[in-house]
């Protein structure tokens, strides 16, 4: 009973280790992309009153 637990904790441990780098870069990405989306909102409503 131990021995399992002590088992899917290092698995966890192990599986989150592994999948904090990519979820981290996707959500830069994802936070990069709406900013440069909201800039380039902003340039075309610029553009469309001038």
């Amino acid at each position: 009973m131990l021995g399992d637990a002590m088992i899917d904790m290092t698995a966890g441990m192990i599986l989150g280790m592994a999948i904090c780098p990519i979820m981290m870069k996707a959500i830069k990405n994802f936070r990069q992309s709406m900013r440069v989306n909201r800039i380039l909102r902003e340039i075309s409503d610029i553009q469309k009153t001038s």
